[in-house]
């Protein structure tokens, strides 16, 4: 139940999983959602489920870029959970009282009934999340970083010389890679590109890399350092014809 319902998460918030921090999370939350069942009741059962979300959360998805999306993915966790167990209580009391499940021998059907459901569920929204997002992931000077970006249709951008669509990455995603644009070191490639938007005109910093790819498919890219650029809670905005 705990590992469907993070996987559900990861699909609806377009977070990353992995398969060991995936079963870590949902242990910890069997384990104290079981113990919560005997110990607690009323409000503290509340408290609880959701401290047990945020646990969940920060062990699943780390950070989550911030405290802010960490809890905004502890509720959409808490939330799921609460649905996905509605859902099985309310198949399961159908035309009789209401069973924990424990011993029902229709537990098990109505629970791989939900999983299918769900499974669906998650296959239609991992269509649409791959068409909001990317994973991005360049090397440059010996340098390899690795970041989510935001596909936007409107990112026209390119580079001026050679036409190339230009990838916005954010300051932090570039880590070393951005001192070294300021330090403006030859070997990076170095190249100046117009960009305009709300703000007005400006010349952002970039370099040319010596590879990118956007979810694992090579690509021919200009990466641009987008310090101070909304790139909505992403770590970049990728262009919509870079994303396949």
């Amino acid at each position: 139940m705990d590992v469907l319902t993070l996987v559900l998460t990861g699909k609806l918030t377009s977070e990353k999983l992995s398969r060991p921090r995936t079963v870590l999370s949902a242990a910890l939350g069997g384990l104290i959602g079981t113990a919560a069942m005997f110990l607690l009741d009323g409000i503290p059962f509340v408290v609880c489920g959701l401290f047990t979300a945020v646990l969940m959360t920060r062990t699943a998805f780390g950070t989550c870029r911030g405290i802010l999306p960490l809890l905004r993915n502890s509720v959409i966790l808490w939330g799921t959970g609460t649905l996905l167990g509605g859902l099985m209580t309310s198949i399961l009391s159908l035309g009789d009282a209401v069973h924990t499940g424990g011993g029902d021998e229709r537990f098990l059907p109505v629970f791989l009934l939900c999983f299918a459901v769900s499974s669906l569920v998650v296959r239609l929204m991992g269509h649409r999340s791959a068409k909001t997002s990317a994973e991005i992931s360049l090397t440059a000077c010996g340098c390899t970083v690795t970041f989510s970006a935001l596909c936007d249709s409107g990112c026209l951008l390119t580079e001026p010389i050679s036409g190339m669509p230009v990838i916005v990455a954010a300051e932090k995603s570039l880590g070393s890679l951005a001192a070294m644009l300021d330090t403006e070191r030859p070997s990076l490639r170095l190249r100046m590109i117009p960009a305009e938007g709300v703000c007005g005109h400006r010349l952002l910093r970039g370099f040319v890399p010596e590879n990118v790819s956007v979810n694992g498919r090579e690509v021919s890219a200009v990466i641009a350092c987008g310090s101070g650029t909304d790139c909505g809670g992403f770590g970049g905005i990728v262009p919509a014809k870079l994303v396949h």
